[in-house]
């Protein structure tokens, strides 16, 4: 008995490849940003381009003079608050009398609880008036010499002093390693900073102060 082969099996349709289209890949453009620098009221020194200005000055020899009582570390407070407060003339900050802003929104060395003329008397070195807007503001100017490294008598006096002010007034401190650095805007922008009612801590009670 012979081998037959079997019949050939018919061929199936024949299956194409899927086409696939061409992609090119080209790698994401990732945008460049820059950080920015942060910006807030206890950063009163500008990142931008320095400002070119000698603003405030040196305090004029009549600031100075011993019957006004004016001392340096007023004058940068004085010239800032007549800029803030658009004082016309815009140089009238340099003449005087030095007794305030000339539309009497603010006063310069007003007395409180009898002035001078009084024991336990006092003289603001800046009185904000608050007319309608409610109580008036008071700036203290709180120098290294005279007040934070004067003795426990005098820092006790300060104290009770602020005390007896506070109850018809807001009482803000200044110190003079806050801003006897900064010029022209960047003084603007302290002051501005201090009559919203930010109270910067007093550096020797929070341990910041260090003897220069």
């Amino acid at each position: 008995m012979g081998w037959t082969p079997m019949a050939k099996m018919p061929r199936l349709p024949g299956i194409e490849k899927p086409k696939i289209p061409k992609t090119e890949l080209r790698p994401i453009k990732i945008p460049q940003r820059y950080a920015n620098f942060p910006e807030g009221p206890e950063l009163y020194q500008s990142r931008r381009k320095p400002e070119v200005t000698d603003f405030p000055g040196e305090p004029p020899a009549t600031f100075l003079d011993p019957t006004i009582h004016g001392s340096r570390s007023e004058w940068p407070i004085y010239a800032a608050l007549w800029k803030y407060f658009n004082e016309q003339p815009s140089d009238g900050y340099r003449r005087g009398p030095y007794t305030g802003g000339p539309s009497g929104q603010w006063l310069y060395q007003s007395w409180q609880l009898g002035g001078r003329s009084t024991t336990g008397g006092a003289v603001a070195d800046f009185e904000i008036l608050g007319g309608r807007r409610g109580q008036s503001m008071i700036l203290r100017i709180q120098s290294d010499r005279f007040h934070l490294t004067a003795g426990p008598g005098v820092v006790s006096s300060d104290d009770l002093q602020r005390e007896r002010l506070s109850g018809d007034h807001r009482v803000i401190d200044l110190y003079e390693g806050d801003y006897l650095s900064l010029r022209g805007a960047d003084l603007v922008r302290y002051v501005a900073d201090v009559l919203s009612g930010r109270q910067i801590l007093n550096p020797v009670a929070s341990g910041g102060y260090y003897r220069t």
